[in-house]
């Protein structure tokens, strides 16, 4: 006899969408395809076998709390710019209003990118938006 089960014939991002308790939801998917398999579980919660097989792996690892979602943010962040090269950079722009960021980063043969070197000014205030005239 199976099991009650929380599921609709939803397709499963629609249920994680709306779902209070996702972590519920997927220990009930485990669950069932602990007993049944991974293709008859897809079939079920209307869902692909890499869903269940990636719920159910995580289950046996890191058993009820590995059903939680995990963050998609990078591990090792973009590299930051240090602060004395904006201070080297600001210093530029002081003495040569007129130089662009690209003409400073190809004479000095910077290693930032033209964008860091224009946000290093705009924190400054070296740089302003400018006003668009009225068109009618």
């Amino acid at each position: 006899m199976e099991p009650a089960f929380i599921f609709s014939a939803l397709q499963y991002s629609e249920i994680m969408k709306n779902a209070k308790d996702k972590k519920l939801f997927r220990m009930q998917m485990v669950q069932y395809a602990l007993e049944y398999g991974n293709k008859p579980t897809a079939r079920r919660f209307n869902t692909s076998v890499k869903t269940v097989k990636k719920w159910r792996k995580r289950f046996i690892e890191e058993n009820y709390e590995g059903l939680e979602d995990k963050s998609h943010a990078p591990k090792n962040p973009a590299v930051y710019i240090l602060d004395e090269e904006k201070a080297f950079v600001c210093w530029i722009k002081e003495n040569h209003r007129g130089y662009g960021s690209q003409f400073v980063k190809d004479k000095y043969q910077l290693d930032m990118s033209v964008t860091a070197i224009r946000n290093a000014w705009r924190e400054k205030s070296y740089l302003k938006r400018r006003k668009r005239k009225h068109q009618t």
